[in-house]
């Protein structure tokens, strides 16, 4: 998909585990197949920290386009049978302290009063949205899975032989989405209905980072 040999590669042929991996224009791509599960994951993360910087792939908006365009390439070019489809999303938004996190939470979830004195927050649900792009699929008639975690937090990058960080810790709100079709689905989806629901997918996540929990 990439045009470049993978920097990594191991195998688990016992439980037919198949790894990839490697740098791909500024970031890492990693390539997961286990046969036995018939399950395939993509992953791109940032390259570890380079001086002062936390390592971070950068806007949402930007990556997000990226990631699809090799999706939407890598499904154009292999003879898939897909029955699930799921895309997960960690974004952090850096905030200046502790206050200033809990103020972000409180914009992004106006559902919750939060008060002065609490602290180790942490807000997960599971919700079903429709999607309009299960029609005339095996996935008509059920629900898009919306998983969706909420915290305030510290970051920090460790240098574990000397217990010394790496880069300045960093408050900042964080969101994780798992966004994923029914598990019960057993018959196969279209290719050009999979890259319809991915697409439909990252808009879901678009909205969460942009409008915060949705109702």
């Amino acid at each position: 998909m990439t045009g470049v040999e993978p920097e990594e590669s191991t195998s688990k042929r016992a439980v037919g585990e198949f790894v990839d991996a490697g740098p791909f224009e500024g970031v890492r791509l990693w390539l997961g197949r286990n046969v036995l599960a018939k399950r395939v994951d993509w992953i791109m993360h940032p390259t570890p920290a380079l001086g002062d910087e936390f390592p971070a792939l950068g806007e949402f908006s930007d990556w997000r386009d990226r990631f699809l365009g090799l999706m939407d390439g890598w499904l154009a070019t292999n003879e898939l049978s897909v029955v699930r489809i799921g895309l997960g999303v960690t974004v952090v938004c850096p905030v200046q302290d502790r206050e200033d996190g809990y103020r972000f939470l409180q914009s992004a979830l106006p559902m919750i009063k939060f008060e002065e004195n609490w602290s180790d927050f942490s807000f997960q649900v599971t919700k079903e949205i429709e999607c309009p792009h299960f029609a005339d699929t095996p996935l008509s008639g059920s629900q898009l899975n919306c998983l969706s975690k909420w915290n305030s937090i510290i970051l920090s990058v460790m240098n574990p032989e000397q217990s010394m960080a790496l880069v300045p810790s960093m408050y900042a709100g964080r969101l994780e989405l798992d966004l994923n079709t029914a598990a019960s689905n057993k018959s196969v989806i279209s290719m050009v209905k999979v890259r319809e629901i991915l697409g439909a997918l990252s808009d879901i996540s678009t909205r969460y980072t942009r409008e915060g929990f949705l109702k």
